[in-house]
């Protein structure tokens, strides 16, 4: 999103407290949810396959999406609603399936965020092992292991999202 176009979504336009007018921020941070979503998944596809300098955009993508988010929620009010643990979240009103879908939404994209990011240490273990084995090598680059290792032991991922 160019930040020169206008934005429909403005924090002007999002300024109610939360009562009987939530109807009306409610597609607008539904919406940057989705987008935000988007955005973290395009990160985990990088993290697990991707060239690593694409990476850069992606993240300034996702910290300005991230900041935008929670502007958009301090705005309206509802960032209060969904403040805790999954455990601990309040209850939403019985029938309003929109607080129901933004609720849906924050989860999953605390999920997607939840893996990318031990998707992102398990691969900074994974180069830190290997300067550490050619660093202990001194220049004398040793041949593979029978398994394929260079006496390090590196994990698979612990975590991988199948969710979309």
């Amino acid at each position: 999103m160019s930040q020169d176009q206008p934005n429909s979504n403005s924090p002007e336009q999002v300024s109610s407290p939360p009562d009987s007018s939530l109807a009306f921020p409610l597609p607008a941070l539904i919406d940057h949810v989705r987008l935000l979503t988007e955005i973290l998944q395009n990160e985990q596809e990088l993290l697990l396959s991707g060239p690593p300098e694409d990476l850069e955009e992606i993240l300034s993508r996702k910290m300005l999406a991230s900041d935008r988010l929670s502007d958009l929620l301090e705005r309206s009010g509802l960032g209060s609603l969904f403040e805790g643990s999954r455990e601990s979240l309040a209850p939403l009103p019985e029938n309003d399936s929109s607080l129901s879908e933004l609720k849906a939404g924050l989860l999953h994209l605390s999920e997607i965020a939840s893996v990318n990011l031990v998707i992102a240490r398990e691969s900074a273990q994974t180069v830190a092992g290997f300067l550490k084995a050619l660093r202990q090598s001194e220049g004398d680059f040793e041949t593979y292991g029978a398994r394929g290792d260079l006496g390090m032991t590196l994990g698979s991922p612990a975590l991988v999202s199948t969710r979309r």
